[in-house]
């Protein structure tokens, strides 16, 4: 069931990423990740009665510390998706964020099978190979073979605050529930508020088309949570 549920909300981030990254490309990256967020806190209100739970205050402490890394992390992302090319950013993100916490697992003294160092030697030979894409015929003859693509920066930031989203919920207690993922969702619509309030109105306006983008983007991101 572990596997099932992982493939499941890979899958249903990867659509989320999509999603967000299309909107990116056609209004404000601030303006969407407040939608998105906000969208997402419908369908989690609803499961918290489905799927109940005890929280301690612990649980909260680390969820709103997974809100922090997560919104900082969900920020890069849809603004690397927007300048770049989601074909690279997109699973630079994904491997960066999986390698955190396996990694930091490891230098806590947990055995990593062979096949696991495997995947990761692979992962990290694939991140190196899809940052870097052929030059233009101008730059190939002022002398230069590769560049870095744009956006790749921020994939790579986004993809290790997203392994610390990943890590600090990791650390909530079984009991607690969807609470501490409230509490995370909660703390990423303060952050942004206030960034959108410091930023004014202008540029947060979004038309009806990328705005349904947006809050589909915000229920599909929230289920894959």
């Amino acid at each position: 069931m572990a596997y099932f549920l992982a493939l499941a909300s890979a899958a249903l981030y990867g659509a989320a990423d999509f999603l967000g990254g299309l909107a990116s490309r056609r209004a404000s990256t601030i303006a969407i990740v407040l939608v998105s967020q906000g969208a997402g806190l419908v369908p989690l209100a609803l499961l918290l009665f489905v799927l109940p739970g005890a929280p301690s205050g612990q649980d909260f402490v680390w969820g709103a510390i997974a809100g922090l890394a997560g919104s900082v992390g969900v920020a890069l992302l849809y603004r690397a998706l927007a300048i770049g090319t989601m074909s690279i950013v997109a699973p630079t993100t994904a491997v960066c964020a999986v390698m955190v916490p396996v990694v930091v697992e490891a230098f806590r003294g947990e055995r990593l099978p062979p096949l696991t160092q495997g995947g990761i030697g692979l992962a990290v030979v694939a991140i190196v190979l899809v940052s870097q894409q052929d030059s233009s015929e101008s730059d190939v003859a002022a002398g230069t073979r590769r560049v870095i693509p744009p956006g790749i920066g921020l994939a790579f930031m986004s993809g290790v605050a997203i392994g610390l989203f990943f890590l600090a919920l990791a650390r909530t207690s079984a009991g607690a529930g969807l609470w501490p993922l409230f509490a995370s969702r909660g703390l990423s619509m303060l952050v942004f508020g206030a960034i959108a309030a410091a930023a004014g109105s202008q540029g947060l306006r979004l038309d009806r088309k990328v705005l349904k983008i947006a809050v589909a983007c915000g229920v599909v991101d929230m289920l894959a949570n």
